[in-house]
């Protein structure tokens, strides 16, 4: 089937029906119209003898569209569902999300509480050294945390309390 049926401007044209109806504009590109005028991107594929669609949520344009229908063919070709791939991507975007400072630090004080058995003062102490030296880090996921995230916040400690400085910077390590 020819690749790029359609313009901009047949889109742009595309009147209302009834019912919701597709222009096809070439190797498994859609372009779905609905009775409220609003046009959405489809690429449709079959994979395992399975017919399914996808919709192109962040294509704006017929250009966008194209692009992200070739990333889309090159995932089927190689035999993966992109619906798959795509809630795979989102679970670890979740997780790594989930994963931040904020979260790690109060199961580091938990865990450490235990194992070298702090009192109930000295947890408290941590926990105010974290909050007061450390909170800037707080919506950060772990992984991001490098050293030149890390390295003004211990400069920082070290101008206004430097003998905090060597327990903060072991506290984030």
């Amino acid at each position: 089937m020819p690749k790029e049926l359609l313009s901009a401007l047949t889109i742009k044209n595309a009147k209302p029906k009834d019912k919701p109806y597709r222009l096809c504009d070439g190797d498994r590109l859609f372009v779905r119209v609905a009775p409220s005028g609003a046009h959405t991107f489809e690429f449709r594929f079959k994979l395992n003898g399975v017919q399914d669609t996808v919709t192109l949520k962040g294509s704006r344009t017929l250009a966008d569209a194209r692009a992200e229908a070739d990333e889309l063919r090159r995932v089927v070709d190689a035999g993966d569902h992109p619906k798959v791939i795509k809630r795979v991507e989102h679970a670890a975007k979740v997780e790594a999300q989930a994963q931040t400072f904020e979260v790690t630090a109060a199961a580091w004080v938990k865990a450490e509480r235990r194992r070298k058995k702090w009192s109930a003062a000295y947890v408290k102490e941590v926990e105010q050294s974290l909050r007061n030296h450390l909170s800037d880090l707080d919506w950060c996921p772990v992984s991001a945390i490098v050293a030149r995230i890390a390295t003004p916040l211990l400069h920082r400690v070290e101008e206004t309390a430097p003998l905090m400085e060597e327990k903060v910077a072991r506290r984030l390590h």
